[in-house]
């Protein structure tokens, strides 16, 4: 009730209200990631893995967009698109879309993008081979935070 945060940690100081919390920090430090959920070899510092981890489990997903139908797969992207009904539409000439309007689908697989960049990007898979491939499965990606992500899947 006080504010004090009597229990710091070593070795970066940072205290704390309560005794409990600074063993779970220590493992920010030392990296130390001792619980794997049950459903894949993933691991965590603490024994429940975060809700956004849990969902790619379950395929849960939030609610759709009321405005228009369009899906996400995690509560803060739909939050940002849901502002963008709010605004007014781009000035002409910016190249930006207002947030009914979207791009048509890929016409190679049919896949839907939310904006122009992110199609055009996806068509040049069509094209060019990715640059950066997964050892395990050969799947391509383009950006490497999107092997990345990828990876952690496996």
């Amino acid at each position: 009730h006080t504010g004090e945060r009597p229990f710091p940690p070593p070795p970066c100081g940072r205290r704390f209200r309560q005794k409990i919390h600074p063993p779970p920090h220590q493992k920010t430090h030392t990296g130390e990631r001792p619980f794997p959920p049950p459903e894949c070899g993933r691991r965590f510092r603490k024994k429940t893995p975060p809700p956004r981890h849990q969902r790619t489990h379950t395929g849960e997903r939030p609610p759709p967009c009321a405005r228009c139908g369009r899906c996400f797969a995690h509560n803060p992207p739909l939050l940002r698109h849901q502002q963008l009904h709010a605004e007014p539409p781009p000035p002409d000439g910016d190249g930006g879309l207002p947030a009914e309007q979207t791009p048509p689908p890929c016409p190679e697989c049919g896949k839907s993008f939310s904006c122009p960049p992110h199609l055009a990007s996806h068509r040049r898979l069509h094209r060019e081979p990715p640059p950066f491939a997964c050892a395990e499965c050969g799947r391509g990606f383009t950006p490497p935070r999107h092997l990345t992500a990828h990876l952690r899947g496996h």
